[in-house]
């Protein structure tokens, strides 16, 4: 996919060096873009007899012309090299930029955005129209690339929910719109279409300026195009994905997730549940026939549906906003994988995601868990330490008394699933005992009504 937007590094080239007559008359600075060339009016000599004599620049006509000269041939090297180093500057900042993404890619994104909401009222000024974008540097070039992939072109719905006087009915109706007919970004007259349309339908007085510059002393709120990056906490959007998470509740059909019906106190029953099986060898999933699964660190019923998935399919999903606990799940499976005697490979976008990966992982098979990526000297040590712990291992065990460490550990593990099991019907019982009827002279009556009767006879019965 061709990228939407390139910045190669632009090459430089050097000032056009002054004649030798003009040696020792410039003043500093004649080799910068940014600074007049200036001369030294007046410069002391000694002549033959050693006797000190003063020469103004201007005596020597043929000095005078070759400063014109130089300085005409300098002018025009400053107009066509400007651009170059405008660019350059421009790659230097993305550079910056690029190291800071690779250092906090975890807790910073890209956005690409465009159409600046400016609300003079409100002191708001900015872009309405946002699609996350990735940032590539190809060192072979170098270039500095821009891609935004399949990334989803969404409303900036903080901000216009910050404009009181806006429904939000009819920030929606432009969200549906725009997820039916999706513009880009910085496309042309369909982006400009939605821009028209969002102001002119979320104020009764907006308006679509033609250009930035006719924003100056505007007093009514207005959209104009302005394409920007900006970056943003990761955090940012989740606000959004809370939005479509409350709109996907609403419509007719929608299953309702299990992590939301554990919040008020439903317990789900299609969430796989792991029971010893009458063999007592083997695990079985309670959702369908599976294989044992081993987690070395603790573990909620999402996790055991994902590794059961896996077992079932090519690929699956994960997605989450930071904190949710993608990472330790990610040292779950890979305990889990482990187990089986796979080979697994973790990428990720920054060197710091999978230090803070590895770091998660059970300290038991953190040997077997390098760093691949690169050749510094943690990279190394890691190597050392595993290799040493991977020979101990091997040097204080043999394979038969492995199998019956394993068998010893697999009858007790079946132990504490089956008192885990009977734990969790207690704490379900517990739980739906809370809103049962209580039977007080053949009538029942809920718990809070046996509260409210309580507390109101609390006079007569204390």
């Amino acid at each position: 996919m061709e990228p939407l937007i390139r910045i190669a590094r632009a090459q430089l080239t050097q000032c056009p060096k002054p004649p030798d007559i003009l040696a020792g008359w410039l003043k500093p600075g004649w080799q910068s873009i940014d600074d007049d060339v200036a001369v030294l009016e007046l410069r002391n000599f000694q002549d033959t007899q050693q006797q000190t004599i003063t020469v103004a620049f201007a005596d020597d006509c043929a000095r005078v012309a070759a400063l014109a000269a130089w300085t005409a041939a300098r002018t025009k090297w400053v107009v066509a090299e400007r651009p170059a180093i405008d660019a350059r500057k421009l790659f230097e900042r993305l550079h910056a930029l690029w190291a800071t993404v690779q250092r906090e890619g975890d807790r910073m994104e890209l956005m690409l955005a465009d159409g600046m909401l400016y609300v003079p009222e409100h002191a708001i000024r900015h872009p309405v129209l946002m699609q996350r974008v990735s940032l590539e540097f190809n060192p072979v070039v170098p270039e500095f690339r821009f891609n935004t992939g399949i990334e989803k072109v969404e409303l900036h719905r903080p901000l216009l929910r910050l404009v009181p006087g806006i429904d939000a009915r009819m920030i929606a109706v432009y969200c549906n719109e725009l997820e039916e007919q999706p513009v880009e970004p910085l496309g042309g007259a369909t982006a400009e279409g939605l821009f028209r349309r969002l102001v002119q339908g979320l104020f009764t007085d907006g308006e679509f300026l033609e250009g930035k510059a006719q924003a100056v002393g505007v007093q009514r709120p207005s959209i104009w195009r302005e394409a920007v990056i900006i970056s943003r906490p990761r955090t940012a959007g989740l606000s959004t994905t809370l939005d479509y998470i409350v709109e996907d509740l609403e419509r007719e059909h929608t299953q309702i997730p299990v992590g939301l019906s554990r919040i008020v106190g439903i317990e789900a029953e299609c969430a796989p549940k792991v029971e010893p099986s009458p063999e007592g060898e083997k695990l079985r999933i309670s959702s369908g026939p599976g294989p044992d699964i081993f987690f070395s660190k603790p573990a909620n019923a999402e996790q055991y549906e994902i590794a059961a998935r896996l077992m079932q399919s090519t690929a699956v999903l994960v997605q989450g906003p930071p904190g949710t606990g993608k990472t330790h799940t990610i040292a779950n499976l890979l305990g889990y994988l482990l187990s089986q005697g796979k080979t697994v490979l973790v990428t990720a976008h920054t060197t710091k995601a999978l230090r803070v990966l590895r770091s998660q992982v059970d300290e038991a098979i953190q040997p077997l868990a390098l760093s691949v990526l690169e050749g510094d000297a943690d990279s190394q040590s890691q190597l050392a330490r595993a290799a040493q712990d991977i020979a101990n291992r091997l040097s204080g065990s043999d394979a038969p008394s492995l199998r019956r460490e394993a068998g010893l550990l697999r009858v007790k593990r079946l132990k504490l699933l089956k008192d885990t099991d009977a734990l969790r019907r207690q704490l379900r019982d517990a739980r739906f005992s809370e809103v049962e009827e209580i039977v007080l002279g053949g009538k029942g009556l809920s718990p809070i009504a046996a509260a409210k009767r309580v507390k109101a006879n609390e006079a007569r019965d204390g």
